[in-house]
């Protein structure tokens, strides 16, 4: 004997399925569904935030640096400049094309009288040359450069 066909079929997740949105039952499965999706989007946000920095780009500083850049005025930069330029040129290299300032001390003393150290490595003839510079406050606004040999 043959089996009739189910046409009606009536199931809860049939119900479930194809009930109005506005329906206080879905609107709770609604609300349940969105806190689930905010909760992932909030631990892919972590997840992001923290392993982003692992697996960028960033240029890993020269030994002894502590960071990239420098601590001098665009002023002190610009006369050190001409000091570096000149030391280049005695290492080998008349055309230098590229400088990249690092850190690799930060400033000791009271204000006017601070002194740090610095990693000029300038970039250029095919070849990198590291430049040590100091510079020392020589009051409140000015201060020396001296390259180190």
């Amino acid at each position: 004997m043959k089996e009739a066909p189910d046409h009606a079929v009536n199931t809860d997740v049939h119900r479930r399925r194809f009930a109005a949105w506005w329906l206080p039952v879905t609107l709770v499965r609604l609300r349940s569904r969105y806190r689930v999706a905010m909760r992932d989007l909030t631990c892919f946000g972590l997840l992001v935030v923290v392993a982003l920095p692992a697996f960028s780009n960033d240029e890993v500083l020269p030994e002894g640096t502590i960071k990239k850049g420098s601590l001098a005025n665009a002023q002190l930069i610009a006369d050190a400049k001409l000091g570096v330029a000149a030391k280049v040129g005695v290492m080998g290299c008349a055309k230098p094309e590229r400088l990249e300032p690092y850190v690799v001390a930060m400033p000791t003393g009271v204000p006017g009288q601070r002194q740090w150290k610095e990693l000029w490595v300038v970039s250029g003839c095919n070849s990198k040359f590291p430049v040590h510079i100091d510079f020392k406050e020589s009051g409140p606004s000015a201060a020396d450069w001296t390259i180190r040999k």
